[in-house]
């Protein structure tokens, strides 16, 4: 539904002429900016969500390192069967060596990074790894002349479009719109949601997952809503929200200063109307009692 049809709406509710251009004119005006008003009010107190699923897939490494390691002087490895792939997260000056051998005795350097010492938080580097013809091993070699730390180190056996960056947990993108939480849910057999709880946020707004979770999640948040500047434009709420509760609570601020009584009859049927709106529960298992004896357990 567009603003203009629910400032027509409103302009019945409050028994405007729309034939006087002048003051239909200025009632438009204000419209724009109570309507943005209204939406943000909506969103910010009333039961009204948007849901995001989040297709959730992780690989589990070859070998891996999670805690916190530290180089002095002697090179540390992590080693593992053929890999095809590596993730790791460092902060310099660092020299780190890709290698795989054919003989358990010989290693091949494949790929040599160079962390500079400008790199003073943790830092993701990762890649593909093209091993050598016969080759039974792979490692990643932390070699280098200085102290420094690393942590979340992969060897993966599989090949990657895009290499996963290892981790106890992944960031998840979440939309433009994103304003807080009000539920998360684990769909753990397809069609059947429960709450899941073993997410971090973080900022308000960076969202983890554990990197081991597999499957998909449902988030449903709260959104910050599309402001309009023309009345031309579509409102991002359901025809009924817009017909009801936006167009009652747009009457309200129109007439406020016209007639104080019916200005606060709006405004209470508005409040009403915004506490009556209902969110649907994603779908859970619900127990049933079997009176008639279904399993055949006679």
């Amino acid at each position: 539904m567009t603003a203009q049809e629910i400032f027509n709406i409103s302009m019945n509710l409050i028994d405007v002429d729309p034939t006087n251009a002048t003051e239909t004119l200025t009632y438009q005006t204000k419209s724009i900016n109570l309507i943005n008003l209204i939406q943000n009010d909506i969103c910010k107190t009333a039961p009204i969500y948007k849901t995001l699923d989040i297709p959730m897939q992780s690989v589990t490494p070859i070998n891996s390192i999670i805690d916190y390691k530290e180089h002095n002087e002697e090179d540390e490895i992590l080693e593992s069967t053929v890999a095809k792939a590596y993730s790791f997260d460092i902060i310099g000056p660092a020299t780190v060596y890709v290698e795989d051998t054919i003989d358990s005795i010989t290693w091949n350097i494949l790929d040599t990074l160079t962390i500079a010492n400008t790199v003073t938080t943790y830092t993701n580097y990762k890649g593909s790894i093209l091993p050598t013809i016969g080759a039974v091993k792979t490692r990643i070699r932390f070699s280098g002349s200085y102290f420094y730390t690393y942590t979340n180190v992969a060897l993966y056996k599989e090949n990657f479009y895009t290499v996963p960056k290892f981790g106890s947990y992944k960031k998840v993108e979440l939309p433009t719109d994103f304003l807080s939480i009000y539920k998360v849910y684990e769909e753990y057999t397809p069609g059947q949601y429960r709450l899941y709880d073993k997410f971090k946020l973080e900022n308000t707004s960076d969202l983890y997952i554990p990197y081991e979770f597999k499957g998909n999640i449902r988030l449903v948040y709260r959104f910050i809503p599309t402001f309009i500047s023309e009345l031309t434009e579509t409102i991002a709420f359901n025809d009924q929200i817009c017909s009801t509760v936006i167009a009652t609570g747009l009457a309200f601020y129109l007439f406020i200063n016209e007639n104080t009584n019916v200005a606060n009859f709006y405004n209470q049927q508005y409040e009403v109307m915004k506490s009556q709106i209902k969110f649907k529960q994603p779908v859970g298992i619900s127990n049933k009692k079997d009176y008639y004896d279904a399993k055949l357990s006679f």
